[in-house]
């Protein structure tokens, strides 16, 4: 139990950084983000899946449990994610001040049904549409299924790769990440985790 309330305690620390970084940056720049957009024919090839809002909201939560709650993660691998993850927020609230960018979500009414009504009074209202590039949903993915590899048996990663795959997907169906935004989270992800492998390893 104290294994999982140092967890929870580092957990919580790292969320408020990201709120407080987050919503900082999105006010400072909201007046230029309008200026660069990253749409691609892909972008609009991909269908707008309001359903999906429900993998993408797990992430600020649920998305963890298993990692602050297993066994096997311990609390330096447990480090090692929240060194990742300060990395990697830390590089994303950089470039989100250097290149501002908005996404141009669709025009949705919350009185359509209970999924429009979480979408737009829960993310949107919350998640802004700035901070874009890169996603910083997609880098937590990317950081937990790398920290989680061989640490969980076959069937439940399986099981928690595909739910981080939902995740991943779910930011660009819900017109919340370009495409681009998707793939430079990933790559900022492995490479934020590798770093804070090393890190790690140098402090223990």
């Amino acid at each position: 139990m104290r294994r999982i309330g140092k967890k929870m305690l580092l957990y919580i620390g790292m969320a408020i950084f990201f709120f407080l970084g987050y919503h900082y940056v999105a006010e400072v720049t909201a007046a230029r983000s309008g200026e660069t957009s990253f749409l691609t024919p892909i972008d609009g090839m991909i269908p707008f899946i309001p359903e999906f809002v429900f993998p993408y909201m797990s992430l600020y939560a649920l998305f963890w449990l298993p990692v602050i709650v297993g066994r096997n993660i311990t609390l330096r691998d447990f480090a090692t994610i929240i060194v990742a993850t300060a990395i990697m927020f830390t590089t994303a609230f950089t470039i989100y001040a250097i290149i501002p960018s908005r996404y141009p979500r669709p025009e949705i009414s919350p009185d359509t049904s209970f999924v429009y009504y979480v979408l737009a009074n829960a993310l949107y209202a919350y998640d802004l549409p700035n901070n874009t590039l890169p996603s910083t949903h997609a880098g937590v993915v990317a950081i937990l299924l790398a920290a989680t590899w061989k640490k969980f048996g076959r069937r439940t990663y399986a099981v928690y790769a595909l739910w981080g795959a939902s995740i991943l997907l779910s930011t660009v169906t819900v017109k919340q990440h370009y495409i681009v935004d998707l793939l430079s989270g990933i790559v900022l992800g492995i490479a934020a985790f590798a770093i804070a492998r090393r890190i790690v390893r140098q402090k223990t």
